[in-house]
């Protein structure tokens, strides 16, 4: 069980991290102009359809692995990674995964009355987007980082 479980946890964060940095790509690719629709749907395709499902499943093989190896359970290297991988969690789907959607429905909606805050509002989903997928993306590598590095932190496990 656990070789299954540790290749499908590599599965997934491989599949969530190339996603994440794939829809940053697309996010650079789109710009500020309300009119990249198709750049914004594809982002939202990417995070709708990879990167939340490989983070789901990042975590719950990681969650796995932790009930079907006992030394990761009193390892503290090991909760520093779950809480780094629910930190990433909550920022990506309260921050990112909404402002991508909601980037992807403003730039399919004409501006109406007022095209100033038209403009802010995808500016805001934009910035939200950016700032929060660098920001997971680069929790995500510490997470990585402290799985490869395992430091003892004063405990006896793992």
């Amino acid at each position: 069980m656990r070789p299954v479980l540790k290749c499908l946890h590599l599965l997934g964060v491989v599949a969530f991290m190339g996603a994440l940095a794939a829809q940053l790509v697309l996010a650079v690719g789109a710009g500020n102009d309300a009119g990249q629709w198709p750049w914004r749907h594809a982002a939202a395709q990417v995070s709708q359809w990879v990167v939340m499902p490989g983070l789901l499943l990042a975590t719950l093989t990681g969650l796995g692995l932790m009930m079907v190896h006992a030394p990761f359970m009193a390892a503290r290297w090991v909760w520093v990674k779950a809480l780094l991988g629910m930190v990433v969690g909550v920022v990506l789907w309260l921050g990112v995964h909404t402002a991508v959607r909601r980037a992807e429905w403003l730039a399919a909606t004409p501006p109406d009355a007022d095209p100033a805050a038209h403009a802010w509002a995808l500016q805001q989903a934009l910035r939200t987007e950016w700032v929060g997928g660098w920001a997971g993306l680069a929790l995500s590598v510490l997470a990585v980082g402290v799985a490869v590095w395992r430091p003892r932190w004063g405990d006896t496990g793992g």
